[in-house]
């Protein structure tokens, strides 16, 4: 409980110190970049020139002090390979952060992907079961079947063309519901390829027979 408190809720401790990590070697690296640099490394060479040890200011004496040993390190050969370690440790916290972050992002995006297929399903099996309860299926639910057709295909999922409105209504209802009921059951219970697959294969060639039985050629077939 106390944890929680202090870390606050939901919140990875292991996330937090990475975090605090990748801070506090940003701000050193750029505190001895900003030292050795090109811009303040004249300043700080200038200064010690001008402001020598001997001097009764004790605050200056101090600062020319610790500007000399910083300026006599950077003339170390060791010490110019321990920055670009540490350059590139910084680099890597940064590029796992991005990394970590645009991982959560495409996770989301298929968690979203996966619910909305989810949802299609649910409706598809729902229309499905509707279909028994009406008396005209093909036209009274008609606009509802077309936009169930229209959102699978959006998905990649085979769907019947317009070929289907021109059958017999019952043979056409028949076929339907068994694609709105398998495909639908499929996709509602998260099986994405299972429904992709029984669509191409098996309600393909029940809608594509019955085409050929009505004699209904596919340069009739318009798409939703």
């Amino acid at each position: 409980m106390q944890a929680g408190l202090v870390d606050g809720p939901g919140v990875n401790p292991m996330q937090s110190f990475s975090t605090w990590v990748r801070r506090i070697a940003t701000g050193i690296l750029i505190i001895v970049g900003a030292i050795f640099s090109g811009v303040v490394f004249p300043v700080v060479s200038h200064f010690i020139q001008e402001q020598p040890q001997e001097t009764a200011n004790v605050a200056l004496k101090l600062l020319h002090v610790v500007l000399k040993f910083l300026h006599d390190l950077s003339e170390q050969a060791w010490l110019r390979i321990t920055l670009l370690l540490l350059v590139g440790f910084v680099a890597g916290l940064w590029v796992d952060w991005l990394l970590r972050r645009l991982d959560g992002s495409r996770a989301k995006q298929r968690e979203a992907l996966a619910d909305e297929r989810v949802a299609l399903g649910t409706k598809m099996v729902k229309l499905g079961d509707d279909l028994d309860d009406l008396r005209s299926p093909m036209q009274q639910a008609g606009p509802e079947i077309r936009s169930c057709f229209a959102s699978a295909r959006k998905f990649g999922i085979w769907v019947p063309d317009q070929r289907v409105f021109a059958m017999h209504p019952d043979r056409a209802t028949l076929l339907v519901k068994d694609y709105l009921r398998q495909v639908g059951t499929l996709l509602k219970d998260g099986n994405f390829s299972s429904a992709k697959q029984y669509a191409k294969a098996n309600s393909k060639y029940f809608f594509d027979e019955a085409y050929a039985e009505f004699d209904l050629s596919s340069t009739q077939a318009p798409s939703f």
